[in-house]
């Protein structure tokens, strides 16, 4: 077994291979702890949007579940959650009247902790329209949706078709290999990573040898 490992680490592509199959161990292990970590989950319920405390969203009355905003940062909250083991908000809307600017979800992981910009999350749109927030784990306290931030000097009218906001819907939620398939970013990471890695080490190996190369006085 030695005398294989020795030959290994005498081949030239062995920082490689060894920094690419511990990326690859690491990234596995990942998704076996988020699948763990998943066991449990709440069930999917939906929430009135009338539950939310609304934030510069006012209902129109000519727009059957439609509300408007009235600034440049609409706000729908939901607080005392409590912690709960939340992993997705959903909703499918709609926009008759201009564009929204941005969407985006704030979340908190504790009572009383103001939301900032260092915990939110962007939406993916699925192909039936709804759009889909998946929350990292971990329990939540408090949501905050921001549905249809206009541009400046426009209206943006948003339409929750369902008149709802869906928790832990059964089909945003991932499963099977959605755990273990890298987005495209993180296919950039484990393929530029592990290259850096072994670059870096073989730097380091090459200073060692120098180093103890030189003549000790």
């Amino acid at each position: 077994m030695k005398q294989r490992l020795a030959a290994f680490w005498r081949r030239r592509a062995a920082l490689p291979i060894a920094c690419y199959a511990l990326a690859a161990a690491a990234w596995l292990l990942l998704g076996v702890w988020g699948k763990l970590g998943d066991i449990g989950l709440e069930p999917w319920s939906s929430v009135p949007v009338e539950a939310f405390a609304c934030v510069d969203l006012v209902p129109d009355p000519a727009v059957e579940n439609g509300y408007t905003a009235t600034s440049l940062d609409p706000q729908l909250i939901l607080e005392g959650l409590s912690g709960r083991k939340l992993r997705t908000l959903s909703y499918v809307p709609l926009f008759p009247v201009g564009e929204p600017r941005e969407i985006c979800l704030y979340y908190t992981n504790r009572a009383g902790e103001p939301f900032s910009q260092n915990k939110r999350v962007f939406p993916k749109v699925q192909a039936n329209g709804r759009y889909v927030f998946t929350l990292p784990q971990g329990g939540i306290a408090a949501l905050r949706l921001d549905p249809c931030s206009p541009a400046d000097g426009t209206q943006v009218t948003v339409v929750f078709t369902l008149g709802t906001v869906d928790l832990n819907y059964q089909s945003t939620l991932p499963h099977g290999l959605a755990y273990f398939l890298p987005n495209w970013y993180q296919l950039f990471c484990l393929l530029l990573c592990p290259a850096l890695a072994a670059a870096a080490l073989d730097w380091l190996r090459a200073v060692w040898r120098f180093w103890r190369a030189r003549p000790h006085r």
